[in-house]
C-alpha cells in the first residue's frame, strides 16, 4: 500500500520547474514563472512550499519526481535533489514519464504527447486517457521524432508543456498505482544521450 500524506512532489524537466505537496488530500504547489532557475530556487522553493502548508520536511512519506524525458540538465537537478532528500529521510522515491504527466486530466481520448528534444526534434509518446488518468499506447512508443510526423491518425497533440505540466499532475499518476519505485541510484530518462561527452585516453 502507498504512503498517503504528506508527499512531496518535484518537476525540473523542462525550462520551469514547480513543486508540490499533498496532504491530507489538499495540495498546494509553487511553479517557478522564470526559465532554468532550477539550481538556485528549487531549495528554498521546497522550503516555502512545506512551511505554506505547515508540513515539517522529515513529516514527508514520500517524494515524487519527473525523470524524463527532458533536458539534461533540468533532470540533473531534481534527480541530485530527489537523491539528497532520500539519505536524509529514507523515504521511497517514485519516478513518472514527464510525458505522461502532461497528460493527467486531459478529456478522455487518445493523445500523443510531445516536448521539445532540440535539434528540431521532440520526444514524443501515445497516451489513452480514460477518467483523467493517462495510460501508456503502444501506437507511438517513447522516442525522438520529427515533429512533422505527428500526430498518428486518430490522435491528439498535446504539445504545450507550459500549460500542462507541473508537479501537482503526479499525485494522480501516483494514487492510481502508476510511476516506478526508483532505486537511490537511478538515473534520468534521458532518451537522446548528453551532447558532452567526456574522452577518456587510454594511459600507456
Amino acid at each position: 500500500m502507498r504512503e498517503t500524506s504528506p508527499l512531496l512532489a518535484v518537476d525540473t524537466a523542462y525550462k520551469r520547474f514547480s513543486v508540490a505537496v499533498w496532504d491530507g488530500g489538499d495540495v498546494f504547489e509553487i511553479r517557478e514563472r522564470e526559465d532554468f532557475r532550477h539550481v538556485e530556487r528549487l531549495n528554498l522553493t521546497v522550503k516555502r512550499v512545506l512551511e505554506k502548508v505547515g508540513v515539517r520536511i522529515d513529516d514527508l512519506k514520500g517524494i515524487l519526481l519527473t525523470v524524463g524525458p527532458g533536458y539534461f540538465t533540468s533532470l540533473r537537478v531534481a534527480a541530485s535533489f530527489v537523491k539528497a532528500l532520500h539519505l536524509v529521510l529514507k523515504v521511497p522515491v517514485y519516478g513518472f514519464n514527464t510525458l505522461q504527466a502532461m497528460a493527467v486530466g486531459l478529456e478522455d481520448g487518445r493523445y500523443a504527447v510531445t516536448l521539445d528534444a532540440r535539434k528540431g526534434q521532440v520526444y514524443a509518446r501515445a497516451f489513452r486517457v480514460d477518467g483523467g488518468i493517462p495510460v501508456e499506447d503502444d501506437a507511438l512508443p517513447l522516442s525522438i521524432y520529427d515533429p512533422e510526423t505527428l500526430p498518428p491518425p486518430g490522435y491528439r497533440l498535446i504539445d504545450n508543456p507550459d500549460d500542462r505540466l507541473r508537479a501537482s499532475n503526479l499525485f494522480p499518476l501516483y494514487f492510481a498505482g502508476l510511476g516506478l519505485a526508483l532505486d537511490p541510484r537511478f538515473s534520468p530518462l534521458y532518451v537522446r544521450p548528453p551532447d558532452a561527452v567526456v574522452n577518456r585516453r587510454t594511459e600507456r
